[in-house]
């Protein structure tokens, strides 16, 4: 995103990473980049559409949520150590629920 590929490309590389997984029988999770061109950081729809389109997991909004929060990053662009806490955290409750 960053790079400003296009969003088609992105969730085309992305669906390959996700059918390469699967087919190796790899649980999922994907979780959402947010857009930089947004005022409010949101995830960009791809995600929700290859979660739709593959049933992988989804958790939406979560590196936007951190990012959104001054406290949480070191520069906009990366969490910090308590950034990442939420983040692991997150991603252990989604884990957790599916066994």
């Amino acid at each position: 995103m960053l790079r400003a590929r296009k969003p088609a490309l992105i969730k085309n590389d992305l669906k390959k990473m996700i059918d390469a997984a699967i087919h190796s029988d790899t649980k999922v999770i994907l979780m959402g980049v947010p857009e930089p061109q947004q005022l409010l950081l949101r995830d960009a729809e791809l995600y929700s559409e290859l979660a739709d389109e593959t049933g992988v997991l989804y958790l939406p909004d979560t590196f936007s949520d951190v990012l959104s929060d001054d406290s949480l990053t070191n520069d906009h662009l990366h969490p910090n150590a308590n950034g990442y806490a939420i983040i692991a955290k997150k991603i252990y409750g989604a884990i957790k629920e599916t066994l």
